[in-house]
């Protein structure tokens, strides 16, 4: 069979981008690799292929894939915790289970990166047309996000947050709808969340009550946010240049407010030398 010919990107109407033409000088070269190898009707199948999943509210293999993910975590706090599986802290087996998040991780995460970066040149050998809000997974952008997801990651276990502030904006620079931006950044809280709670609980170091009480008045907090966020779509004919100026100004007095809390916490210790830069290392150590 004859390889795919290029063909002649879709009329940019305004509306959307021909996705022949975004991409950096290492997608391109993907791209052509790929036009030699792949015949029209292969083309053709696989975007039609892509468009159904796109189209699907719940894709099965993302949410197989999120499944995965979250089924690792929640046994790795477990084992690495001794709640079961009876690994001997400090041990070699120990060890192995310590350290198995970041081979397990940088897998799914390479596979998951072909993924997208196969999606997109299966659209630009079609000559799709990008929608403005949806992202072109270039080789570049493959890049730039997980960078930003990880430090994310670590900003959810280390402070407790859900990371919703780096990739906030990092969504909006990828040019994602703020609309979508918001959703998907809440979707992710829910993920990080999960995991993080997983390991705070097989600590021993998550406080039911705390934990309800939160949980109850942030679910409140949250339903009453996406209401109001509803009606003044509503009232602004779906402008989305305030929920822009929310997320800035919610991002900005979390940053002021962490800011001056911790200045605050330092000035209190202050007065007591040796503990002002004193860590618990009791679990920090093999002993």
């Amino acid at each position: 069979a004859a390889p795919a010919a290029a063909p002649a990107a879709k009329a940019d109407d305004g509306e959307g981008r021909p996705g022949s033409s975004i991409g950096d000088a290492r997608t391109d070269e993907i791209v052509a690799r790929a036009r030699e190898r792949m015949t029209e009707e292969q083309v053709s199948e696989e975007l039609e292929a892509v468009l159904r999943e796109d189209r699907s509210q719940f894709p099965r293999a993302t949410f197989g894939i999120l499944a995965a993910m979250l089924a690792f975590i929640i046994v790795y706090g477990l084992l690495v915790n001794g709640i079961v599986g009876g690994v001997a802290r400090c041990s070699a087996g120990f060890w192995a289970v310590f350290f198995s998040p970041i081979p397990f991780y940088l897998v799914v995460a390479s596979l998951i990166g072909a993924r997208l970066l196969h999606r997109h040149v299966v659209k630009a050998l079609s000559g799709y047309a990008y929608p403005r809000d949806e992202v072109a997974w270039t080789w570049d952008n493959l890049r730039k996000f997980p960078f930003a997801a990880f430090l994310a990651g670590v900003a959810a276990g280390l402070l407790g947050i859900g990371g919703g502030m780096v990739t906030g904006p990092l969504f909006l620079d990828l040019g994602i709808n703020p609309v979508e931006s918001t959703s998907t950044t809440a979707f992710m809280i829910i993920v990080t969340s999960i995991s993080t709670v997983t390991q705070y609980m097989s600590n021993g170091r998550l406080h039911p009550f705390y934990a309800l009480w939160f949980l109850t008045v942030g679910s409140a907090g949250g339903v009453l946010g996406n209401s109001v966020v509803k009606e003044l779509m509503r009232r602004t004919g779906n402008r989305t240049s305030y929920i822009v100026l929310l997320l800035g100004g919610i991002i900005g007095v979390s940053t002021v407010a962490m800011t001056v809390n911790g200045v605050l916490k330092v000035a209190a210790n202050a007065s007591d030398e040796a503990a002002l830069f004193a860590f618990d290392t009791e679990e920090a150590f093999c002993a």
